[in-house]
């Protein structure tokens, strides 16, 4: 693919030179001289560009090998002690966003059943001049209205009647940012999961509103943007990877911080 888009961008670079010399010698001027050096310059770095991206791919390629990981077996389900969260930062600012959203969760449940897999949407307001906006109260409505309606048809009914939480609608107050002179969520995306995962391990301290009360506390969180696909049953064989014991992070400190000196903390599919 690198290769060839780079003998694309070669040919075009070699057309634009054959081009505009032949315009230079046609009308001899200054600044037609000027116009195609600039013409001719510019398909050079973008060819400089996309060879260089290519070499360091390839090099890249040679000296990173591919690892297959460990994995356990889920095959019949994610067990009580690897829950796991699926959440979903989103900035938002009107009911029709919310609801798109929430219907791609849905989806994405439908592709991922599992008793032990939960799924929340953690949505941010959008920037603004004022700490809060006119569309707030309907995105804070509209999703609580929607992760109810998907826990009403695909929640765990329990024998007293009530319902067993599966979908959640989470969402964040802004907060001044002082660089960019607005109101915004706190380290955007970033800010979200972190208040995301001070919820479910269990910490007060986090800047989350919405249906917190009953929010499981799990292992595992998977996190995606909202346009990502996310292929059937990868929830779990994530969870899986997760869960095996050559995998499973060891945390270690030098006095000063803290850090992950074997296994992983971090997984990103390629």
């Amino acid at each position: 693919m690198a290769g060839t888009a780079t003998l694309t961008t070669a040919l075009s670079f070699i057309a634009a030179v054959i081009i505009t010399k032949n315009v230079a010698v046609k009308w001899d001027s200054v600044y037609m001289h000027l116009l195609t050096t600039i013409f001719t310059i510019i398909p050079c770095i973008v060819v400089f560009i996309n060879i260089s991206v290519s070499i360091v791919q390839w090099i890249f390629a040679k000296l990173y090998k591919p690892l297959v990981l460990p994995s356990m077996d889920f095959n019949d389900g994610i067990p009580e002690q690897c829950k796991t969260f699926f959440v979903m930062p989103v900035l938002m600012n009107n009911k029709e966003r919310v609801r798109e959203i929430m219907k791609e969760i849905e989806i994405i449940y439908l592709a991922n059943r599992d008793e032990n897999i939960f799924f929340a949407v953690v949505a941010d307001a959008a920037e603004s001049d004022s700490k809060h906006s006119a569309w707030d109260e309907e995105v804070s409505k509209t999703g609580l209205e929607e992760s109810a309606r998907l826990n009403k048809k695909y929640g765990k009914h329990l024998p007293n009647g009530e319902i067993q939480e599966k979908f959640f609608f989470l969402y964040r107050p802004r907060t001044w940012h002082e660089c960019e002179k607005k109101w915004i969520g706190h380290e955007r995306k970033r800010g979200a999961i972190i208040d995301f995962n001070r919820l479910v391990s269990g910490k007060e301290k986090h800047n989350l509103l919405g249906n917190t009360d009953n929010v499981p506390q799990v292992r595992f969180v998977f996190t995606v943007d909202a346009d990502t696909r996310i292929p059937n049953d990868t929830i779990k064989k994530m969870a899986a990877i997760m869960a095996h014991p050559l995998n499973c992070p060891e945390i270690k400190s030098n006095g000063a911080c803290s850090y992950v000196g074997s296994g992983y903390g971090i997984l990103q599919p390629a």
